[in-house]
């Protein structure tokens, strides 16, 4: 019985750890820090301290498996980063409703995601799917 693995010929467009190149992965991670900042102010609220904390760990963890995986499931993963970014930011206008966090520091934040929105959606357009050869689009 033999115990070699077959190693994928492509194996060097996949090197491990690639995600610490993104430059979203940073601006994520930066992100994350300044959210998780809010933990003092908003620890009374248990379950929005919660859900942020989830949802902005959950952002910078669909980046990192996202580099680890094939143009389709890789551009799904980036999606849901853009989900997590949507929930992160109804928390953050929870806290703000709450006046946990001001308006400009609400305002912050939302222009900080937008940033990381606009990242994503054009990382998931680079990772566009090529047509097998004799595929046409369908009319």
């Amino acid at each position: 019985m033999s115990t070699a693995t077959t190693v994928p010929s492509d194996i060097k467009h996949y090197p491990t750890f690639r995600f610490v190149d993104y430059k979203v992965y940073h601006e994520s991670k930066k992100w994350w820090q300044e959210a998780l900042g809010l933990k003092g102010i908003l620890e009374s609220n248990t379950e929005l301290w919660e859900q942020l904390q989830t949802n902005i760990t959950d952002l910078v963890m669909k980046i990192t498996s996202a580099s680890t995986k094939l143009p389709p499931e890789a551009k799904r993963d980036l999606s849901k980063a853009i989900t997590s970014i949507n929930k992160v930011v109804a928390c953050l206008d929870m806290a703000c409703d709450l006046q946990v966090i001001t308006p400009e520091e609400f305002q912050d934040f939302t222009d900080g995601f937008k940033g990381l929105v606009i990242q994503l959606k054009c990382f998931i357009k680079a990772l566009g799917v090529k047509k097998e050869v004799g595929q046409e689009k369908a009319e």
